[in-house]
């Protein structure tokens, strides 16, 4: 399985190179969450994160505050989210040996 390269070097911009209609700062789980939204409606959107990877602490370490808290938020990005986290753990348990 070839994994990302998430050691790479960061990418350094003047910010006259950048042309976009919506800049969020900062790539854990709010900010993606906004820039997949913000570019499903069509708006030129861009992520920056100072970290080698998104998704922040929610990725990096398991850490969440809405770990089974399925009445915290249900719908929308996060809705979608637990869907298909709902499907693989089912697909998981049916391949991998109980314990």
């Amino acid at each position: 399985m070839n994994l990302p390269n998430w050691n790479s070097t960061p990418i350094k911009l003047k910010v006259n190179d950048l042309k976009t209609e919506l800049l969020i700062i900062g790539g854990g789980a709010s900010g993606i969450c906004a820039g997949i939204q913000a570019a499903r409606m069509g708006i030129k959107t861009l992520i920056v994160e100072e970290s080698s990877m998104a998704g922040g602490m929610f990725l990096a370490a398991g850490v969440t505050a809405f770990d089974g808290n399925k009445h915290a938020v249900g719908g929308g990005i996060f809705g979608e989210f637990r869907k298909k986290l709902k499907t693989i753990t089912a697909v998981l348990k049916k391949h991998l040996p109980a314990g």
